[in-house]
């Protein structure tokens, strides 16, 4: 009987499969202007002069990788915004929802797809180069 359970429960939840994220990524990232990138286990945030100002997760498929913003920080919105970090939800909800529409919005958390490249500790997206440190 506890098989039988134990099978049952592999089915309905899933076996743990492969990661979609290449963990050859996994570390910190900058580029020559100081935007900073945090990768970790499919999982990301951005830093503009050590400042944070979007997270959310990331995928990989071969030499593509899909970005997919899960929340802002108020510190986009200099002032307008408490410094805290804010959903697409809590976003459109803010006084910032009255000036940006929801297709504006929208299309900040849209999932964006690059291409990438990866040699020793540098990292090229889209052309820009990025130095693990």
């Amino acid at each position: 009987m506890l098989a039988m359970v134990l099978a049952f429960g592999m089915v309905v939840i899933g076996c743990p499969s492969d990661p979609d994220y290449d963990s050859a990524l996994n570390g910190t990232w900058i580029d020559s202007y100081g935007s900073e990138l945090r990768l970790n286990n499919g999982n990301f945030t951005a830093f503009e002069s050590g400042i944070p100002y979007a997270r959310g997760t990331y995928t990989t498929s071969g030499n593509t990788v899909t970005i997919t913003i899960t929340h802002v920080h108020g510190v986009l919105f200099e002032g307008m915004l408490d410094s805290r970090w804010y959903t697409r939800a809590e976003l459109q909800a803010s006084v910032i929802g009255t000036f940006l529409g929801a297709d504006e919005i929208g299309l900040l958390f849209a999932p964006m797809t690059s291409t990438y490249s990866l040699s020793g500790n540098i990292l090229i997206l889209d052309g820009q180069a990025y130095t693990r440190q």
